[in-house]
């Protein structure tokens, strides 16, 4: 009787335990769990206390078990405490990231083994303190939890987490949460958008316009193809590569008519089209039994310039498609590699991620080239660099409104671009030694005409009368 009171106990216990393992298991939105196969982990030192019967290894800081107490889990990652300690995680290229979660021991004695750190981010391998500093402090909140939050997000490929003594470092889990980025909502102005046919007044822009309402009775804001024989389809040309993590599908509110979107067959193609279905699959939308859409997260990214969707047998309606996409879309005035680049185009829409392009041919004032990211020439500023500044001794001035660098204009300009003219004293006494030579050379010419005037009048004689 006691030994199967015994087995019951211990079978609560382990119910329980997995229960909490099961809580505990990060959702997709951990970006080094969706990665993990390309994710390595390196470490100053490892730690030999107590092993075999406790781990240390570098892996433990990824494997998604974040109980926080290595006694019974061993799950964290620690350093010998022989050294400045560090561990650092390669996620195999650039990410825009928004959240970095660390997890330090959960057993109170043993919080400080992670207080005092250092977190650093780099693009290229992080050695020391190279690469960004994004926090330096003291992490005692009590809890083995610390949240780094961007206020913009973190562009990066190495993260590094250091304590500047020779100490213990132990990490438990690290948690990255990947920035993406609505795609479609930068790309509406130029995305093409069509369908194999139109039901009434439903066009295909309809379903990447960004209107958060389902209603097809009511809204006029969802696509919709007419019932044929062959298979309806609708697609959206992007224009351009760009690298998509998550696809999700938005159908008409009414679910008696669900089957509108379930069944659909999703594509993505290198080329303008994909309305065929000769791309690559991606997935197909499940039942749909009391949600109006449909989420699906790749388990590869894919790189891909259109995407179609295609149902057979029935009406295709589709309310909005929403692609996420990470690092290949820039935000408005960043484009390049990482989006270092700065693009200043005057229409404040997202330029070319890649060359930096700008959607109209119009730049700021200041700036210059098709991606407006060439300030104006020495000695020139304003829209279209078509002004001209005077600073004394030649000094810059400011590309944008040519304020000098320096308080004073070139002789004979004024104004606070030096780009108005002025009479200076010089030109006064110029003007005044050349309003005088006109003088004298008028008088000179009087003079002479006079002189010739009297030559030609007879000499009149008088002769004094006889006495």
């Amino acid at each position: 009787m006691y030994s199967r009171i015994t087995y019951v106990f211990i079978l609560l216990l382990y119910l329980r335990y997995h229960a909490v393992l099961s809580q505990k298991t990060m959702p997709v939105d951990n970006l080094v769990q969706r990665i993990k196969a390309q994710v390595s982990v390196t470490m100053s030192s490892t730690s030999n206390y107590n092993v075999p019967d406790t781990s240390w290894d570098s892996y433990n800081a990824v494997d998604n078990v974040y109980l926080g107490d290595p006694n019974t889990c061993r799950c964290c990652a620690s350093t010998s405490g022989t050294e400045p300690p560090w561990i650092q995680l390669d996620l195999g290229r650039i990410y825009r990231v928004s959240v970095i979660r660390i997890f330090g021991r959960s057993d109170e004695a043993n919080m400080d083994q992670y207080q005092d750190i250092s977190v650093y981010v780099s693009n290229t391998s992080l050695t020391g303190t190279s690469g960004m500093l994004i926090y330096n402090g003291n992490t005692k909140n009590n809890s083995h939890l610390y949240e780094l939050h961007a206020s913009s997000s973190y562009l990066f490929r190495y993260l590094m987490i250091r304590r500047s003594v020779s100490s213990v470092l132990t990490i438990c889990e690290i948690k990255i949460v990947q920035d993406t980025i609505d795609l479609l909502s930068l790309l509406r102005k130029t995305a093409i958008t069509s369908q194999s046919s139109m039901f009434m007044d439903n066009p295909p822009y309809n379903a990447i316009d960004g209107i958060d309402n389902y209603d097809v009775d009511h809204c006029n804001c969802c696509s919709v193809t007419q019932a044929t024989p062959s298979p309806s389809w609708w697609q959206v040309d992007l224009r351009e590569n760009y690298t998509i993590y998550v696809v999700e599908l938005y159908g008409r509110s009414d679910l008696d008519n669900n089957n509108q979107l379930q069944g659909v067959k999703v594509y993505a193609c290198n080329t303008s089209n994909c309305s065929s279905g000769s791309g690559k699959f991606l997935f197909t939308v499940q039942k749909i039994v009391n949600s109006t859409h449909s989420v699906h997260f790749l388990n590869d990214p894919v790189v891909a310039q259109s995407f179609g969707i295609r149902l057979y047998g029935n009406v295709l309606t589709i309310c909005e498609l929403i692609l996420y996409s990470d690092d290949n879309i820039c935000n408005v005035g960043w484009f390049g590699k990482s989006c270092f680049q700065r693009c200043h185009c005057a229409d404040n829409k997202v330029c070319n991620s890649t060359t930096g392009e700008c959607q109209t041919p119009l730049c700021f004032p200041g700036w210059v080239g098709s991606a407006c990211n060439e300030s104006c020439s020495h000695g020139k500023f304003g829209q279209n660099c078509a002004s001209e500044c005077h600073c004394y001794n030649g000094s810059s001035c400011n590309n944008i409104d040519g304020l000098c660098s320096v308080d004073h204009c070139a002789s004979g300009w004024q104004g606070s671009s030096c780009s108005q003219g002025t009479i200076n004293a010089g030109k006064v006494a110029g003007i005044t030694i050349g309003g005088a030579i006109v003088v004298v050379c008028f008088v000179i010419y009087v003079c002479v005409f006079k002189r010739k005037n009297n030559k030609g009048i007879p000499y009149k004689r008088v002769d004094k009368m006889a006495g």
